[in-house]
């Protein structure tokens, strides 16, 4: 028998609209493999989250212990895990790593760990340089994965000026072009070497010491030395950067473009980082295209700014080689991307990755507690665009009044029909009147259930589709409850 507190819950979430349904993961229907229509999460009676919903974003908000990580934090990832998918997960805490080996442990899956002591490693230069298909070997490509850092790290105050971002591009495009001309191949050291022994006047560029001492300048007379017919305008155009215009540049320019790159790269040349990014390559992350879960164990809580530059590589050379892939001709296993506290990971790319996920048969699945989180991070009008292509919010539950508003707004206003009563002398009177409300008011999203045992591990939300309508509301909206497994980790 229902306890009096459970059927008094039961009657007031029917009375008010908001009756919530508990989602159950359905069994594998008899579909293609990896059709788009395979239903990951049931809501009720025809109302299925499928992959084809999830190729097209989902934004999780809760605060602190509201169990958005427990509750369809874990019911999409056991979801995506049980279709076979591939994914790339990234880290803020350290105890995501045994979140994800239960997961992985639950489902019959294998979790692969990218980290110092693993035995893996990634020269994304040298991946980037070296791979196959359309635009491998192009300076411009590789370039970009700095250039991208670059710009995430901008935060809140938006994108790099253009200048800037075209005069770190072109410094970074011909340091590669030369040293793949002089030595073969390419590395992160490499690149430093030549670009912090880069003459800094003219004077110093016709010089013989500068010539008899430089690292740049041996490149440069090993590259000249291997020069062909073929590529003799790309060595010249080479030659002429470094030789003229480089040194030309105004001393404060120069240098704080090779700050720039400094910056960035001084993060990846040491310790930990350096093993795991500088030497060698035995890891790609096309291997999540056919159902390997990689997850990069370098916790923002740990490793601060630099495992967020080293997971934002990852993520970068992730989205590209996604963006490139055909499923059908590599077998169309679904993929994901997965970030929990995802202001740390965002960048600009998000949008334009996006617009073509869903061809790609991939999902993005960022949490996070609350818009200032993003806000904090990389400012409103790049929060609002990245929201804008994440197709599926959610909203558990929440103290922060913003996001509160947001969630509302999101569900959008509708008429309301209020009762009214008035006393008078003559006696009292009732009445009706209709007016433009929201649907589900900010209030509500403050007494969602958190899970937990007082909540019988029953963690509440509310779920947004843009462009749906759900059966039991009749609106782009339900009210949903995720049971918690009674061995999941509540970080």
């Amino acid at each position: 028998m229902k306890s009096i507190t459970s059927i008094i819950d039961t009657l007031i979430a029917r009375l008010s609209g908001l009756d919530s349904k508990e989602p159950v993961i359905p069994p594998v229907e008899r579909l293609a493999p990896y059709d788009g229509r395979t239903p990951l999460i049931q809501f009720g009676e025809d109302q299925i989250w499928t992959l084809n919903d999830s190729y097209q974003g989902t934004q999780v908000f809760g605060g602190t212990g509201s169990g958005k990580t427990s509750g369809s934090g874990a019911a999409i990832a056991r979801s995506l895990l049980r279709q076979g998918c591939g994914g790339l997960v990234l880290t803020a805490k350290p105890d995501e790593r045994a979140l994800w080996e239960d997961y992985c442990a639950e489902t019959g899956r294998e979790l692969t760990v990218f980290g110092p002591d693993t035995g893996l490693v990634f020269n994304f230069l040298e991946y980037e340089y070296a791979r196959g298909g359309l635009g491998a070997g192009l300076a411009s490509n590789v370039a970009g994965l700095f250039v991208g850092i670059a710009e995430a790290n901008q935060g809140k105050s938006g994108s790099m000026d253009p200048y800037w971002t075209n005069s770190l591009n072109q410094l970074l495009c011909r340091a590669i072009d030369l040293t793949t001309q002089a030595k073969g191949t390419l590395s992160l050291s490499m690149l430093r070497d030549l670009i912090m022994s880069a003459p800094q006047s003219m004077e110093e560029a016709n010089s013989d010491g500068w010539k008899s001492s430089s690292y740049c300048a041996e490149c440069l007379c090993e590259a000249a030395a291997k020069c062909t017919e073929e590529n003799a305008p790309d060595f010249d155009h080479t030659n002429i950067y470094w030789q003229r215009e480089f040194p030309s540049l105004g001393d404060r320019t120069r240098s704080s473009i090779v700050s720039m790159f400094s910056v960035i790269a001084d993060g990846f040349l040491t310790g930990p980082m350096r093993k795991l990014f500088c030497k060698g390559l035995n890891i790609l992350p096309e291997e999540t295209h056919v159902g390997r879960i990689i997850l990069v164990d370098l916790p923002v809580e740990v490793y601060n700014e630099v495992g967020v530059r080293a997971q934002l590589v990852w993520k970068l050379c992730w989205q590209r080689a996604t963006a490139r892939r055909e499923p059908d001709k590599d077998g169309g296993m679904p993929c994901f991307l997965w970030a929990d506290e995802a202001q740390f990971f965002t960048s600009s790319g998000d949008l334009k990755f996006q617009a073509t996920a869903r061809s790609k048969r991939a999902s993005t699945v960022y949490l996070t507690q609350n818009l200032p989180t993003y806000f904090d991070r990389v400012g409103k009008d790049r929060t609002n665009a990245l929201l804008g292509n994440l197709q599926t919010k959610i909203f558990h539950a929440n103290g922060c009044h913003e996001t509160n508003t947001y969630a509302a707004n999101t569900i959008a206003r509708g008429v309301t029909t209020r009762a009214s009563t008035n006393v008078s002398a003559q006696g009292m009177s009732f009445g009706e009147s209709e007016t433009v409300d929201y649907t589900v008011p900010p209030a509500e999203f403050q007494r969602l259930r958190r899970g937990g045992e007082e909540n019988n591990r029953l963690v509440d939300a509310f779920i947004f589709q843009a462009g749906r309508v759900w059966p039991s509301t009749g609106e782009s909206y339900l009210k949903a409850s995720f049971k918690q497994p009674e061995t999941q980790r509540l970080i």
